[in-house]
């Protein structure tokens, strides 16, 4: 028996274009020798600059107020009335695959679970994948530099037993701000078992085997780049 055939659910875990071009038309040598190579290296520095600015208008958000133990509280009720809705639309025998949902948001960004587990669920709904509330991961106030997590490892858990075919992210960066982190974990704890993975905001599915692994690495590099002084590691072939 095919051990990802959808059986029964388990008890729920909620509730527990800049083109360089030289303007003396008279010397054509310089502007065609310059044309094409700065669109892609200005390209990556106007990146960085608007994620740098990004991140500096959140470390400016002011910490959240609400008690941490009924936002917990809140958030789980919000996730099961999401997950019930979208059982309601996919049913477990329409569903082509079983899947798993990963979200996080560090103290700069209090309140975007509800939003990232929303979207990760409409995605599933359209590719036929069914989540059950089990299998939705997510941690709490907790920064993307940390590689140890209660949800994660619950995640790498669930990965390890090969309980899902599909797991779901909001972007590269909800998984980790360490470029060669995000990597080996979707090479050795995803793409290594047999499994597919999605970076929903990215683009990056690991199902399009010839452009998934230079589209991760771009996106964690840009991940990685307001510091500059850690070290870049290549993705692992």
């Amino acid at each position: 028996m095919n051990q990802h055939t959808l059986g029964p659910s388990g008890p729920s875990r909620l509730f527990r274009v800049v083109e360089v071009v030289n303007r003396d038309k008279s010397d054509t040598s310089n502007s065609t020798s310059l044309r094409g190579f700065p669109l892609s290296v200005l390209g990556l520095l106007i990146l960085v600059g608007v994620l740098g600015m990004a991140e500096s208008i959140a470390q400016s958000t002011p910490p959240s107020t609400e008690d941490p133990h009924a936002k917990l509280v809140r958030v789980q009720e919000e996730i099961a009335q999401l997950v019930a809705h979208n059982h309601e639309r996919l049913p477990r025998e329409l569903a082509e695959n079983l899947g798993a949902i990963y979200a996080r948001y560090s103290s700069r960004h209090q309140d975007s679970i509800i939003d990232q587990i929303r979207t990760l669920l409409e995605e599933a709904c359209q590719k036929k994948i069914y989540v059950p509330a089990e299998f939705i991961f997510f941690d709490m106030g907790v920064r993307g530099y940390k590689n140890d997590r209660h949800e994660l490892n619950a995640l790498r858990a669930c990965l390890h037993a090969k309980s899902v075919k599909v797991v779901l992210f909001f972007a590269t960066n909800r998984l980790f701000r360490k470029s060669y982190r995000s990597l080996q974990f979707v090479v050795e704890q995803v793409v290594e078992r047999g499994i597919r993975a999605l970076f929903v905001k990215s683009g990056v599915d690991t199902a399009d085997a010839k452009r998934w692994r230079s589209l991760l690495n771009m996106h964690a590099m840009m991940d990685d780049a307001p510091s500059s002084s850690r070290v870049r590691r290549p993705i692992p072939s």
